[in-house]
């Protein structure tokens, strides 16, 4: 089954790829990005300095450091005896952002579940850095946030601070009535009734399905607008406890990217970034001292995502695809294989039965392998898993196919049509081989390690090959051959394996491919070492496990992870490690032969190009001829006949209430459930309203006023905006001379072209819910509904005003046609959300009073004729 991420969840969220370009934020008004960061595993600060650079380089702006009990206490006096290990880390970090001068932020999250008393904990975090360069601060004050507790928690705690001088704006994440994890616009609103200490809210979003996290962000960005507070949105790379939760893959996270983009959150917290044992971790496991190789899920493919969501949410615009990219999510094991091998007690035992780290599986959980690609162009990708074989005929962009799950190693490959041949872009295995039969050595028993997500990626681009046998070979280490190629051959002897120099690399996150075989009908597990990254005396080396699953006996095949290397790397080393006393399921395993290491480069995230103009983005028509009309619809579209159109522009999307509102702010006031958001379509507009907005629009862009604002008379040869004619309208919908039923062609309309109900709209229940009411999303949000040029929201979420009076249709052939004979009714274009051309057909005409303001359904879009274009430089 192919999904494309945009279409995934579209009745809840859209794109805000249709946002007229704004102006850069002001600092106290950007977009940041945040990562939670657990500092109770303590480290150097050479080691936090690495973390600063990898989280910088993709694009986070700063941490939010969860601390728990900061300082020991006395019992007797309530006074600090002694620091814990929190508040030396919490030193290190500091010191490291200070260090490296990169402006990279920090804040605590003060943990609710071991700080007592709070007052005198929470204070002492906020003195100690108060005045610290690296303290983020919003609107000059001090940022703090907390996780759990309630709003009364912290009336003192906040109290104090701000007596004592500390002007501070706190941002927690507060436990919910009931513990429930959803949120209602009451829970909201009961965080801020009555707290005025509390000035914005937090949402950690991890025990929820995608949706309920897209609609959770929503609730909160909302109720918080409203009351003028700060929303800090949450989003979840994946999740295990307790629930565990199938985010379908890199889908799962665009999409709540994308829903907190439309609802103009303040800034996001990602949960987290090493949160390992909940799965929640945004990097590889980069734990100081322990090594638990078994929990090593992570390469940095979800942080690689992460750079262009992060890139979306700051500038409004989706970053241009430079570069192939495949990405794969899953787990390598039916969630129906309850068994786990318990090497303590030397048995076998049930993974649903055992309290401490039960994994809750629901039956959203499906077995699938989900393959997500940004593709600079179309291309097929096809997966081959056991006996089966999967191609889909990709098109640019991001998309994701989920491809059910079986025994065996996912084979992802990657083709294209280049000049008239079939060129191989990517050609991998994934990781992990997913099992049929659990067995001692891939069923240990961990803290939801059978079921963990694993990731995995490869890239596009310049390849360094370093070959294995160029390399220092290590103990008990040979050179073999399988045919012409030479192989170096691993034992399973500690320190066995090969090193190879390098130098003259870019710091920069790199797909690492190995060139192997492996004959046994297990995975091998390596250890790679490398250096590069700033370090300490006391930190380990800097390693991440190689996981090579069956080849084949006599096959070389390639598999890869994404991984950082720095300008500063000197060589790559791939050995065999014995496990720590008393771990041990810790050892690597098997003895494969490795031919090469590849090492492609992965290109930054380029923020697109953000130009300051007030109008909404336009799309460029061509002129042509084309049957106006339909003898399959109403009579209202007949007789068909001939029009011949000039070459226009018109807007790609409707006008949005940001962009509306830019012209009159007070129709702010009449934002509610059925569009609220800056990126949803403007609603409760009168056709009035609208050509007063387009001559606003042309008089800040010079050009020349195209409707009479006392007469309403229109000015067709005037090259200012206006709406666009029906026949503007109609030739975009049907598809410039391609006679379309629909914007996107003849296929009835479903649930991933637009925002509607169809027939559904017309209908009664007793037992609907208030959720149900309807309403706008973001524009832009359903590109498969798109026209053959790429105009979205022709049919879905709001109708559309047009220039003509609404007369009916004369047979005789037209040129650059607009009915200006005078009637009751102005014309309206396009299917909207409800029953307004409900069924979406390109020709479907329908009319209303050009003074009347008061449907949801109704909104206008934009048009510029040549003339005007060219004089904006279009």
């Amino acid at each position: 089954m192919l999904r494309t991420i945009f279409a995934a969840t579209v009745l809840l969220l859209g794109l805000s790829a249709c946002f007229a370009d704004t102006p850069a934020p002001s600092p106290d008004k950007a977009h940041y990005v945040f990562a939670h960061y657990m500092v109770c595993f303590g480290s150097s600060k050479e080691f936090y300095k690495r973390e600063i650079e990898l989280a910088q380089r993709h694009g986070i702006d700063g941490f939010a450091l969860n601390c728990g009990e900061w300082m020991n206490v006395d019992p007797k006096t309530g006074q600090f005896s002694t620091p814990t290990h929190y508040r030396p880390s919490a030193d290190n970090m500091f010191a490291a952002a200070k260090e490296l001068g990169t402006g990279f932020k920090l804040f605590f999250s003060a943990d609710m579940m071991g700080i007592r008393p709070v007052s005198l904990q929470m204070n002492d975090m906020v003195a100690r850095y108060y005045d610290h360069p690296n303290q983020f601060r919003w609107h000059g004050k001090a940022v703090i946030s907390a996780w759990a507790g309630v709003p009364d928690t912290f009336v003192e705690p906040i109290a104090t601070m701000k007596a004592k001088g500390y002007d501070v704006a706190f941002v927690p994440y507060m436990s919910n009535p009931r513990h429930a994890t959803n949120w209602s616009a009451e829970t909201v609103r009961g965080y801020f009734d009555g707290h005025p200490h509390v000035d914005g809210i937090f949402h950690f979003g991890a025990d929820n399905t995608t949706g309920e996290l897209i609609r959770n962000n929503a609730t909160a960005r909302r109720v918080t607008s409203q009351l003028g507070k700060i929303y800090m949105a949450g989003v979840t790379p994946a999740y295990n406890s307790p629930n565990l939760r199938d985010y379908h893959g890199m889908e799962g996270y665009g999409a709540v990217w994308q829903g907190f983009i439309n609802d103009n959150a303040d800034w996001v917290e990602i949960v987290t970034w090493n949160d390992y044992i909940e799965d929640s971790g945004l990097v590889p496991f980069r734990w100081g001292s322990n090594p638990d190789k078994p929990y090593y899920d992570r390469d940095e493919a979800f942080l690689d995502v992460t750079s262009y969501y992060a890139s979306w949410f700051k500038t409004g615009k989706s970053p241009a695809i430079t570069q192939d990219k495949l990405y794969y999510v899953y787990r390598n094991r039916s969630k129906n294989m309850t068994q786990a091998w318990d090497e303590a007690a030397n048995k076998w035992v049930s993974i649903d039965a055992i309290p401490a780290w039960c994994d809750q599986i629901h039956e959203d959980v499906l077995d699938n392998v989900y393959v997500t690609t940004f593709l600079t162009a179309p291309a097929d990708l096809t997966v081959k898993l056991g006996s089966t074989s999967h191609t889909y005929q990709l098109p640019a962009g991001v998309q994701t196919s989920a491809v059910p799950m079986a025994p065996g190693v996912p084979h992802l490959t990657l083709t294209r049509q280049t000049a008239g041949r079939k060129q191989t872009i990517i050609d991998t295995l994934a990781r992990k081989q997913i099992i049929g039969v659990a067995t001692k050595t891939n069923s240990a028993k961990g803290v939801h390690l059978p079921n963990r997500t694993w990731t995995g990626g490869d890239v596009s681009g310049t390849v360094l090959r370093l070959e294995a046998v160029s390399g220092k070979l290590g103990p008990s280490t040979s050179v073999v051959k399988m045919g012409s190629n030479r192989l170096v051959q691993f034992s399973e002897t500690p320190d066995s394996g090969f090193r190879v120099p390098i130098s003259g690399l870019k710091t920069g996150t790199y797909s690492v491919r190995f060139v192997y075989n492996n004959p046994a009908d297990d995975e091998s597990r390596l250890t790679i070492i490398s250096d590069g990254p700033p370090a300490s005396a006391t930190d380990r080396p800097y390693t991440i496990p190689a996981f090579l699953p069956p080849t084949g006996k006599e096959h070389i095949a390639t598999t890869s992870l994404l991984w950082s290397l720095y300008d500063s790397t000197s060589f790559i080393s791939v050995t065999w490690q014995p496990a720590p006393k008393g771990m041990p399921d810790q050892s690597d395993i098997g003895a494969p032969k490795i031919q090469a290491i590849e090492l492609v480069k992965i290109d930054d995230v380029v923020p697109a190009a953000v130009k300051p103009t007030v109008w909404p983005e336009l799309v460029s028509i061509p002129g042509g001829s084309f049957k106006m009309g339909s003898t399959k619809g109403a009579p209202s579209e007949l007789p068909v006949h001939s029009v011949t159109l000039s070459p226009f522009w018109i807007g790609k999307c409707e006008v949005t209430n940001a962009e509306y509102e830019r012209f009159d702010p007070t129709h702010k006031a009449y934002r509610d459930t059925y569009s609220w958001r800056d990126a949803d379509p403007v609603i409760y507009v009168s056709w009035n309203d609208g050509a007063k907005y387009c001559n606003w629009l042309s008089k800040q862009a010079g050009l020349d006023a195209v409707y009479d604002e006392k007469t309403m008379k229109m000015d067709i040869a005037a090259n200012g905006f206006r709406m666009p004619t029906e026949a503007q309208w109609e030739y975009c919908a049907s598809g410039r001379g391609e006679g379309r039923t629909y914007p996107w062609g003849n296929e009835p309309p479903d649930a991933t072209r637009g925002n509607f109900a169809g027939e559904a709209s017309l209908t009664q229940s007793a037992s609907i819910r208030l959720p149900d009411t309807g309403g706008t999303v973001a524009v832009g949000g359903f590109p498969l509904g798109a026209s053959r040029d790429g105009v979205l929201d022709l049919a879905g979420n709001v109708v559309q005003w047009c220039s003509d009076y609404y007369q009916p249709y004369t047979p005789d052939a037209q040129v650059d046609p607009c009915n200006q004979t005078p009637a009751n009714f102005r014309s309206i274009r396009g299917g909207s959300f409800g029953y307004y051309g409900h069924t979406q057909r390109a020709s479907s005409r329908e009319f209303n009073s050009p003074g009347y303001p008061g449907y949801i359904y109704l909104g206008l879009r934009v048009a510029l004729p040549a003339s005007g274009a060219k004089v904006l430089g279009l």
